[in-house]
């Protein structure tokens, strides 16, 4: 295990590797998938990897079903917060996953050399850029993995100032900078009621267009690779998808005059006017509804409601559909404009 030097600007950094980290990764990586995360942001589940694609989310085709109701309670739960992998599902896990090939250890040892060689030159531009975050890292956990996505975050509310982030092996530290430069900026992102993909650009920019440009030459923008026109094995993630158990519907409907996220109803959990809104935007799919539309939607004439109102209603709805297990990246509100809720 490296451990990075003792640095006050550069956080005690160490690389791991190990059965439990495996099984975890696998366990979050279902979550994403069965919540239609990936299918709504371009991104292909692929029983296999394709080495270096950012687009490619390997998920090992492994006997998941032997798992009681295991795709069916993951798609209760949202993928916009850490959830602790209960232990009967990490010990099943674990068993499924030592029928395959693991990593050679030499894979964790490259990446902390790696990574030893540029942290500083990370860590001294965040200085330099003064983000307002609300995550202090003091310690970093680099898991180097084998599966999922190019890159992940995950922040234990229960360890304060730790960031745990995985590095699939077939890519750069590059995207270990990016995960980290994700992970700060995520909060103000979301603070600001912006969607996933602002974070991404924003990232994408600092590492192709800033002085890092010229420490990360590997980095490969994520979201060039999800909305790129390309030759990309999509039937085979439709397919894998489908097999597993799970529709790549869009996340959600209106059946019966209810709405649906993915099989789960919500309007006997919604307000009369969060049902009005949501239904309109339904209709308006992956398009801003506009406040005027709102306004006129939830009350009988323009001087009944004002900007702050209808804030006010759209904030409600944001907290509902997040404590009923919405994702949050489906759903925004647009600062001065409007809501939208993508649906793909």
């Amino acid at each position: 295990m490296y451990t990075s030097r003792q640095n006050k600007d550069i956080p005690k950094t160490s690389f791991v590797w190990n059965a439990d980290t495996e099984a975890e990764r696998i366990f979050n990586t279902c979550i994403s998938t069965a919540s239609g995360f990936f299918n709504s942001k371009g991104f292909l589940v692929l029983p296999y990897l394709i080495k270096g694609d950012a687009s490619c989310v390997y998920l090992p085709h492994i006997a998941y079903a032997s798992i009681p109701n295991f795709w069916t309670r993951l798609t209760r739960l949202s993928d916009s917060k850490y959830i602790c992998m209960p232990k009967a599902i990490g010990t099943k896990l674990k068993a499924l996953l030592a029928t395959l090939p693991t990593l050679a250890p030499k894979e964790l040892s490259v990446k902390e050399c790696e990574w030893k060689n540029v942290e500083g030159v990370l860590w001294n531009y965040v200085n330099e850029l003064a983000i307002e975050s609300t995550l202090s890292i003091r310690s970093l956990e680099v898991r180097i993995t084998q599966y999922g996505t190019i890159s992940s975050y995950l922040y234990e509310k229960t360890r304060e100032n730790h960031l745990v982030c995985y590095l699939r092996y077939d890519m750069s530290v590059a995207h270990l900078a990016e995960i980290i430069l994700t992970a700060l900026l995520r909060p103000m992102q979301k603070s600001l009621h912006l969607p996933w993909e602002t974070t991404e650009g924003m990232v994408d920019i600092l590492l192709t267009k800033s002085p890092l440009a010229k420490y990360f030459t590997n980095y490969k923008p994520t979201l060039y690779a999800t909305s790129h026109i390309q030759k990309r094995p999509e039937m085979v993630s439709k397919k894998y998808v489908a097999q597993l158990g799970l529709k790549l519907s869009k996340p959600f409907a209106l059946k019966n005059n209810t709405v649906f996220y993915h099989t789960k109803p919500l309007s006997q959990s919604l307000t009369k006017s969060q049902e009005l809104i949501l239904k309109h935007c339904l209709q308006n799919e992956n398009s801003i509804v506009e406040y005027d539309t709102l306004g006129t939607l939830l009350w009988d004439s323009d001087e009944q409601f004002s900007l702050w109102a209808i804030n006010k209603q759209l904030q409600r709805l944001v907290d509902n559909l997040k404590s009923l297990g919405v994702s949050s990246d489906l759903f925004h509100i647009v600062r001065g404009r409007g809501f939208i809720l993508t649906n793909m």
